[in-house]
């Protein structure tokens, strides 16, 4: 809403408008409101929540949802979320450059087996988030300068695109340029990426029976991920549902989804991961790639679609209130003498029909995802101090009769020396697939919300970190089979997000009317085409990421560590 409407709105607005908490029989309904904040404090009503008290004592306790007017906790969660995020740029400031320099001079001193292909990639992702967040920088001032489409929101939104609402052509193209310049950077180093045919997928090779376990593998992550759908459920749900959940238990629900994503991934991830492929045949990175997907943000999303009122507006099958003959249903209809001025079912508990065609439901899903995956990346910083303590209390396996391990199975550390595996992570697949997962977030999420490139920077390089820890100070040494030494980063998967995240921008581009839409419907066309790589600068990228040739390393020399002595022995 420009200024000027919000003037005309005033202007035109009846004085006892004002007084309406004083009158008993007034009625007024925000729904679908983005500009609350502009009109009258004493009837405001916000859909996202700016910090201040709802005033409005005539709204009755069925309408009065933290996702339709004013939620305290929005504001909380986002600082919460914020100060994290902060606490850990602030840090990385303060360590970056030496930790920096110290992986580089272990990086030169590697071998040529799987550990410097970690390494190699790991680099890689850190130099796309770096690349990315000097390409987003502009978006970033961009929405926070130009973060006119609500008057009220929370901190997390004004950095993202769904507070973009600019009041001239130009912010929208720097933005529409910003998109361009990183998806050219993207397609490039993902065309960049070496990678080999795998192995042979037994079940797998067969058309039907391929698509009847991806399809069965599909409902089995779906159900390990459910945190990520309680995360965007409780945000959606009303106090007053069908099933009875209290406002306490829809908290608990919210304030744990991300904790519960990342211990999953964690303890279920890889044991089920494998399990599944020696049962099909299907190569275990891809399906570890698929479940952290699944479990990081696709299901959240797809839940917000369902659910949140700017998208389809499925919460309502939730609420009392539009559930015909219930005692609740009748508060909101509204008539004057035999004029119906509100009817409850019409206009309260319709669904959004078209709901893609307006740009509220991708604002949204952005808004509503990006604390989630911030949540997540900051956990996933914090993960390592769990690591460090576990692999303190653990053992290394004891060694073969003839005083040797097999080269083929490694040698980890287990817990107390008895059971389970606690540096299973530094598995050359299960690395490749965490750096798979982190480019697929950058790829998507970071032209949308930049400050997830720092989030991610900051994610693997406290990865690399563990992951030479884990090897040089507790004696890890890591497995020479096919399968770990063929890991790599998957340039199908990742071209696959790409396409994705350009469907995204388009989606919200055209729906929000921004200028120079098409632009970047052609420049995706041009780019994204299989003639792309006769003119991009693939090997310019390719220079410039890598500390040497990308490969998946499938030419990489077969080394074994030796185990040496090391100082938690």
């Amino acid at each position: 809403m420009m200024p000027n409407d919000r003037r005309a709105v005033e202007m035109n607005c009846p004085k006892s408008l004002k007084a309406c908490s004083a009158i008993g029989s007034s009625k007024l309904t925000l729904h679908h409101n983005r500009f609350a904040c502009a009109v009258p404090e004493s009837i405001r009503g916000n859909m996202l929540g700016n910090g201040q008290e709802l005033l409005a004592s005539w709204i009755s306790e069925e309408e009065l949802q933290p996702f339709l007017y004013y939620s305290p906790r929005v504001l909380e969660s986002s600082l919460l979320v914020l100060a994290g995020f902060l606490a850990l740029l602030f840090a990385g400031i303060l360590c970056g450059r030496r930790l920096m320099r110290r992986l580089s001079t272990e990086y030169r001193s590697f071998d040529l087996g799987s550990r410097a292909h970690v390494a190699s990639s790991s680099f890689a992702v850190m130099r796309s988030s770096c690349c990315a967040l000097l390409l987003s920088s502009p978006l970033l001032l961009i929405f926070c300068f130009g973060g006119r489409y609500y008057d009220c929101s929370p901190p997390l939104w004004q950095t993202t695109i769904a507070s973009l609402k600019a009041e001239s052509v130009f912010p929208e193209l720097g933005v529409v340029a910003c998109w361009c310049a990183m998806q050219l950077l993207f397609r490039s180093l993902i065309l960049g990426i070496r990678s080999k045919a795998g192995p042979a997928e037994g079940l797998a090779e067969r058309g039907m029976a391929r698509a009847a376990v991806w399809l069965l593998w599909i409902c089995i992550v779906s159900i390990l991920s459910l945190p990520s759908v309680f995360f965007t459920f409780a945000q959606s749900v009303p106090a007053q549902n069908v099933w009875d959940l209290d406002d306490g238990t829809l908290r608990l629900f919210h304030a744990t989804a991300p904790v519960q994503a990342v211990l999953i991934d964690m303890v279920l991830a890889w044991p089920v991961s494998t399990t599944f492929s020696g049962l099909t045949g299907i190569r275990a990175d891809r399906l570890l790639m698929t479940f952290r997907l699944f479990s990081a943000w696709l299901l959240a999303a797809l839940t917000t679609l369902a659910f949140n009122e700017n998208c389809y507006g499925g919460w309502k099958l939730a609420w009392k209130v539009c559930q015909e003959g219930s005692e609740e249903h009748d508060k909101f209809t509204w008539k004057i003498f035999e004029e119906e001025i509100l009817n409850t079912q019409r206009d309260i508990c319709s669904f959004g029909g078209a709901f893609w065609l307006e740009d509220g439901c991708s604002r949204a899903i952005v808004g509503g995802l990006t604390p989630f995956l911030l949540k997540l990346l900051v956990r996933s910083t914090m993960q390592p101090l769990i690591l460090g303590v576990l692999w303190r209390f653990s053992r290394l396996e004891p060694l073969g009769p003839e005083g040797q391990w097999d080269p083929a199975k490694g040698r980890h550390r287990k817990l107390l020396g008895i059971w389970p595996n606690t540096t299973g992570s530094l598995l050359p697949l299960r690395q490749m697939a965490l750096l798979t997962t982190e480019m697929e977030i950058l790829i998507f999420w970071s032209p949308l919300s930049p400050l997830l490139c720092i989030a991610i920077l900051t994610a693997a390089a406290t990865n690399l970190l563990m992951f030479n820890l884990g090897i040089d100070c507790f004696g890890v040494c890591l497995p020479s089979d096919e399968m770990n030494e063929g890991a790599g980063l998957s340039s199908t998967y990742l071209s696959l997000t790409l396409w994705a995240a350009s469907f995204f921008q388009l989606w919200h581009s055209f729906s929000a009317g921004m200028a120079g839409r098409f632009v970047l419907l052609a420049f995706t066309v041009t780019v994204m085409g299989p003639w792309a790589k006769r003119f991009l600068p693939v090997r310019t990228v390719k220079q410039a990421l890598w500390l040497g040739p990308p490969e998946t390393g499938c030419d990489s020399a077969t080394t074994q560590v030796l185990p040496g002595k090391n100082r938690f022995e």
